[in-house]
């Protein structure tokens, strides 16, 4: 968490990919919680830039969200608004899945 919280403005300008994996790895090591400001910061900075993620990353981001409990509606608002300006094509049936979860599991 320090090493994120060291420097944040980098995190928008990184590549997108590794901001939805941090988010991932946050989540997945159950390490959100206790580094609360850090996976915050990772969360905005991927909120901001949603339409530059690929798809994988949105439903990471939102997964990584569900995950560690973050239930702002505005992460979930911003994955929403992406998801349906992209439409079904750019969908596999494992990113509508794991969508579908993550919607679940805070509302």
């Amino acid at each position: 968490g320090n090493a994120v919280l060291a420097k944040p403005t980098a995190w928008d300008r990184c590549d997108t990919r590794n901001l939805a994996t941090l988010a991932y790895a946050f989540a997945l090591s159950g390490h959100a919680a206790e580094n609360q400001d850090a996976f915050r910061l990772v969360v905005d900075a991927s909120q901001r830039r949603m339409s530059e993620f690929v798809v994988q990353g949105v439903t990471n981001v939102i997964w990584a969200c569900a995950t560690a409990a973050c239930t702002d509606a505005s992460v979930f608002e911003a994955a929403a608004s992406e998801i349906l300006s992209r439409g079904q094509r750019d969908f596999e049936a494992l990113d509508i899945a794991n969508c579908l979860w993550a919607f679940a599991t805070v509302s």
